[in-house]
């Protein structure tokens, strides 16, 4: 129920490609939003863990041992995952560099549990859970994207700088900073929300 950084990388981004298969009868995630930048390309994949039990405890109990885990090793009955990379242009002009056009790729993966060969009458029960789960998870969507906004804004916003190098290394700085207040950000939702549980995420 958290949202873990990947990695964060200085280079072009990645063309945008969207897969969303379904779980079972659960509504769509939220889709790809469009950027407010056009410098902004992402890509969200929903990766399904699949599910199975007769009873809604052995579903409860597979949803236990199969249940991603993050970086850190922490498990979470869903985890969504996210990765930046930017690139600058850098314009050399007379006595400064300066910036000049900037793209960012945000790639997005979300591990859910699918409980598509779950019996309905068992798979039923587990209808507010699984809503709840979502609707969490699509709240650290929402923050990652808004971080690769800000990412976008805080690369652009360098000042010139007396040669290239020192502006990659101001344009590094201000992204990191971007991305460790977006880790923050995502920290507070999880404490917030006690991890999605004052959502309905949490069965029993």
């Amino acid at each position: 129920m958290r949202s873990a950084a990947w990695l964060s990388l200085l280079c072009a981004c990645a063309a945008t490609a969207i897969v969303q298969p379904q779980l079972g009868d659960d509504p769509a995630f939220l889709p790809p939003q469009p950027a407010l930048d056009a410098s902004i390309k992402e890509q969200f994949e929903l990766q399904p863990y699949p599910v199975r039990g007769e009873s809604v405890g052995e579903v409860r109990r597979a949803i236990a041992a199969a249940r991603p885990s993050n970086a850190d090793g922490h498990r979470s009955d869903a985890i969504t995952f996210w990765r930046l990379d930017w690139h600058l242009d850098r314009v050399r002009e007379k006595d400064s560099c300066r910036p000049g056009g900037v793209t960012v790729s945000l790639s997005l993966t979300m591990r859910f549990p699918d409980l598509a060969d779950v019996p309905e009458p068992t798979r039923a029960a587990f209808a507010g859970f699984l809503s709840g789960l979502r609707r969490h998870e699509e709240g650290h969507l929402r923050i990652d994207r808004g971080l690769a906004q800000s990412v976008a804004e805080a690369v652009r916003a360098v000042p010139a700088q007396p040669n290239c190098d020192e502006l990659a290394d101001a344009a590094k700085r201000a992204a990191d900073k971007a991305m460790d207040d977006g880790r923050k950000r995502n920290a507070e939702y999880d404490a917030q929300t006690r991890h999605g549980a004052a959502q309905g995420a949490t069965y029993p």
